[in-house]
């Protein structure tokens, strides 16, 4: 579902510098991914990273983060960053407003589709992390759900069975397990979903079932409306098969050197660079018009 909103007329922090700078990006619009774009191997913004989103913000250009985690998983990043845009939040599936708290975008997976994947996944005694009102809940603890807490710090909820949330719609649902069983189960889900739930591998240990219009792109979208940044105008960093769908439509597409082949075949550009700095690497060799 959208929630109705009034469209303000620019990016707040847009409109206070392109009066006063000119922007050297070819792009208003930066959508930044987090893990493995933005964040170090040690799931942190290093200072050259830092150092370039101040450098695209002081320029003028509108800094939104696009991430596949939850919403509550990625303000801590915004906030540190010093951001006052929306979040582009669950691959696409939510936008929200970090300043009213006005959610922009929400797209849910059907019910009948989320009792499915609860009833495998309790049947096949799989992991799998259930997500409903920006809270992240588990049957049970395991190792798998360390692992993702490690990686992104989310609060994870153990309930017993999932089915408690029969009848309602989660914003997403990911199966976390070991890189073959997520690639076989990604080829079993998408024959017996056949297009009606997007399904996508974020790492190789996270399978993620999201509504089938759900992607970075359309989040974006929403908030390129939102202050009136033209779609040619928004560039895309990412690394990830998730990131497709915006690195395929945004005017410039640069893709992290150690990214996933299908989204090198994307790039526009693919910066030199260990994972941590490689990100900065291309903001910064942009600025200087160093880029092809």
């Amino acid at each position: 579902m959208t929630t109705e909103w009034a469209l303000p007329p620019v990016c707040p922090r847009w409109e206070i510098w392109t009066e006063i700078v000119t922007n050297p990006f070819p792009f208003d619009l930066a959508a930044i991914d987090l893990d493995g774009t933005l964040l170090g191997p040690d799931s942190r913004v290093g200072a050259r990273n830092r150092a370039a989103v101040d450098l695209l913000r002081n320029a003028g250009v509108c800094v939104i983060l696009a991430s596949g985690r939850m919403h509550a998983a990625t303000k801590p990043t915004h906030d540190d960053l010093g951001l006052d845009t929306p979040i582009v939040s669950y691959n696409g599936s939510m936008v929200k407003d970090t300043v009213t708290g006005e959610v922009l975008l929400h797209l849910t997976l059907d019910v009948d589709s989320s009792r499915t994947i609860v009833d495998w996944a309790e049947r096949e005694h799989r992991h799998i992390n259930f997500y409903m009102d920006d809270t992240l809940y588990v049957s049970v603890a395991t190792e798998w759900s360390d692992l993702y807490n490690l990686r992104t710090g989310s609060v994870i909820v153990p309930v017993g069975s999932l089915h408690k949330f029969d009848g309602m719609s989660p914003t997403k649902i990911i199966f976390v397990g070991q890189p073959h069983e997520t690639l076989e189960q990604q080829e079993r889900w998408r024959a017996e979903f056949d297009g009606s739930v997007y399904i996508v591998r974020t790492c190789s240990e996270y399978l993620e079932f999201l509504n089938p219009v759900a992607n970075k792109w359309e989040g974006l979208k929403v908030v390129a409306d939102r202050y009136g940044i033209a779609y040619d105008r928004i560039a895309a960093f990412g690394d990830s098969p998730n990131d497709l769908p915006m690195l395929k439509h945004a005017a410039v597409s640069v893709v992290m050197p150690h990214a996933d082949p299908e989204a090198l075949a994307e790039a526009d550009y693919v910066p030199e660079g260990a994972p941590a700095e490689a990100f900065a690497v291309a903001v910064e060799n942009m600025a200087a018009g160093r880029w092809p």
